[in-house]
């Protein structure tokens, strides 16, 4: 529907996977901020459908969702200020 939980599911499917497979925490944030990109940058293709932007229908292919952008942001973020203790 090309909104952030288009990034928000990938980004807790592969947390879950990395946590399963043993990361420890830094390494399940930074699996999740990796599937939150891949889910954001899949939205490029999509034509919104839900949310501001499904007034402009096809217009909206071409352009990543903001908030899955966003989602990206946060959890890239918060992998860097656990990466360097600036959390």
């Amino acid at each position: 529907d090309k909104t952030m939980i288009d990034a928000w599911k990938p980004a807790a499917e592969a947390a879950r996977k990395a946590a399963k497979d043993g990361a420890d925490a830094l390494g399940v944030l930074q699996a999740a901020a990796e599937g939150a990109k891949a889910g954001a940058e899949a939205t490029r293709d999509m034509e919104s459908r839900r949310g501001r932007s499904k007034k402009l229908g096809t217009r909206s292919i071409g352009h990543v969702d903001p908030g899955a952008a966003s989602t990206h942001v946060v959890l890239a973020a918060m992998t860097e200020a656990l990466a360097t203790g600036t959390a």
